[in-house]
């Protein structure tokens, strides 16, 4: 490819971009349109905001591997046993 016309792709790039993350961003406002239309007439719902339909692709940090004690804590937290029944 001669460089005058890499260069001629360049600048139209600059002008209209097109590829993966511009279609991401289209779909974010097309989900936020049709978010706050549908919800547009819900007393007290906050209008979305283009950042909550963001893609994040980037690798995540690793998090502490939790003890067992600790995962059976919170779920008898969310879920306590329920007390046993007596046999008559």
């Amino acid at each position: 490819m001669p460089a005058r016309l890499l260069l001629e792709w360049m600048a139209y790039y600059q002008i209209e971009p097109w590829g993966e993350e511009r279609a991401d961003l289209r779909m974010q406002v097309l989900a936020t349109e049709i978010r706050n239309f549908r919800l547009g007439f819900a007393k007290g719902a906050r209008p979305a905001k283009l950042a909550d339909f963001r893609f994040d692709f980037a690798p995540r940090r690793m998090r502490r591997e939790q003890p067992v004690s600790e995962i059976k804590a919170r779920l008898l937290a969310m879920f306590p046993p329920r007390p046993k029944k007596r046999e008559r």
